[in-house]
């Protein structure tokens, strides 16, 4: 996974909402109807479709239509890439930086060389 894709999905994760929907959703046998994510949480409808809308969009769940109704369920390659991508920051002490960004380092010795010049 790549650090961006970490980073969205981050954010979305950041959101205690969006938690308790994902909780929900694994506690209903990983799947879950749209009606009764309504019915569970205590926000109003236009509020879980903007949490719904976050977490499809970072492909942490997946939509199915059934007839008339939606059912969601966690995607766990998805969930289980993130958890390798932070599992690999914790063994390697990686830090995460944008390809072709220059660190912190190379920064400091850019210039230190033009005051030395």
């Amino acid at each position: 996974m790549n650090p961006k894709k970490a980073e969205k999905i981050a954010k979305a994760l950041a959101d205690p909402n969006r938690l308790l929907i994902l909780q929900e959703i694994k506690k209903q046998e990983d799947c879950l109807y749209c009606t009764d994510i309504l019915d569970m949480i205590d926000l109003k409808q236009p509020s879980i479709c903007h949490h719904i809308k976050q977490l499809t969009d970072n492909d942490l769940i997946l939509a199915e239509k059934e007839g008339r109704n939606l059912k969601y369920r966690l995607n766990d390659e998805v969930l289980n890439e993130f958890i390798d991508f932070l599992e690999g920051l914790k063994k390697t002490g990686a830090r995460i930086q944008e390809p072709g960004a220059r660190s912190w380092k190379s920064e400091f010795r850019i210039q230190e060389s033009e005051a030395g010049s």
